[in-house]
């Protein structure tokens, strides 16, 4: 009985630790971004302390479970809309890259008006650059970073 849970213990805090290895993007990241034939320069700061949240440009994302985020704005003609995003990272099976669905809804307060829509994309780094892939509609945008 002892075997079975001294077994127990060890498998369990393995996959624990296992769990805990994924790549950490922390830093300064500066490269150039296309999308169709357009290029244009690109910075980002990431801030990871962990395997289960990280943090882009200030926007905080849970990894593992969705992270949703209601906005509120006003143009300047002063029509109102809400946008509701749905934000749901996951690390690959090998635990090499950050796999990343979007979902979002919005709609004109003052008008019958709403839009949809989603997108997917993927960060990976490999030999001190990053690359960030985001796939939507209306194309694909494909950035290579370098930390400074």
């Amino acid at each position: 009985m002892s075997k079975i849970t001294l077994f127990s213990v060890l498998f369990f805090s393995q996959a624990l630790a296992a769990s805990e290895s994924c790549p950490n993007y922390s830093g300064e990241w500066i490269g150039s971004c296309k999308i169709k034939e357009k290029t244009f320069e690109s910075e980002t700061l990431i801030k990871q302390e962990s395997c289960t949240e990280i943090e882009i440009n200030g926007q905080s994302y849970y990894i593992g479970k969705p992270t949703i985020e209601v906005k509120n704005s006003t143009d300047k003609n002063g029509n109102q809309y809400k946008e509701v995003n749905s934000y749901n990272l996951r690390w690959s099976e090998e635990s090499t890259q950050l796999l990343i669905s979007i979902r979002w809804l919005g709609w004109n307060l003052n008008q019958p008006k709403t839009w949809s829509g989603a997108g997917a994309g993927s960060i990976k780094s490999a030999k001190k650059k990053l690359r960030s892939i985001r796939n939507f509609k209306s194309g694909k945008e494909i950035c290579i970073y370098e930390k400074i």
